[in-house]
């Protein structure tokens, strides 16, 4: 028996050196560091892209509505068209906007009958117009028309939903 004990990786009773004890250690040190750097790197270049990544939409300019004919740009007039289906289906709404000082334009049946009804504009100006006819008339269904509807920049599109229109 001539060998020696100290001889190989082995020390005493079957441990590892010293050296050997903490290699595990310093590999997961230096798997974190470079996951916390890895990390720090993508957020600052994040933002410096300067994006927007919120999932908020950006907020929209609120468009106060104009109700007095006198606020309303010149020559505003509202054009009604019956999408009822029944003769005379519009005739409260056409009352209630002359009543309201609104200057109407052409008063038509539609070739179809809708189911709701809807305050059309042309152009941007006659928003806050449309959003205030459409108060006084109790519609909540306003958009913007993709071309000329009936002449007037404000068009009302009655549908079944006011044939019991009860005029203010």
């Amino acid at each position: 028996m001539t060998k020696s004990y100290k001889t190989g990786n082995r020390v005493g009773a079957h441990r590892i050196s010293y050296a050997e004890r903490f290699t595990w250690r310093s590999k997961l040190l230096v798997w974190v560091g470079a996951v916390v750097v890895l990390t720090v790197v993508g957020i600052f270049a994040i933002q410096s892209l300067g994006g927007d990544f919120s999932a908020t939409d950006p907020q929209q300019d609120i468009v106060e509505p104009i109700t007095d004919p006198a606020e309303a740009p010149e020559d505003t007039t509202v054009a009604v068209l019956n999408a009822t289906g029944e003769e005379g289906g519009a005739d409260a709404v056409v009352e209630a906007v002359t009543s309201n000082g609104w200057t109407p334009g052409i008063i038509a049946a539609a070739e179809e009958p809708v189911e709701h009804s809807t305050v059309f504009y042309t152009g941007d100006e006659y928003e806050p117009v449309a959003l205030g006819v459409a108060d006084q008339l109790g519609i909540t269904s306003v958009a913007a028309a993709e071309g000329d509807l009936s002449g007037s920049p404000i068009t009302v599109s009655v549908g079944q939903d006011l044939e019991e229109f009860d005029a203010e």
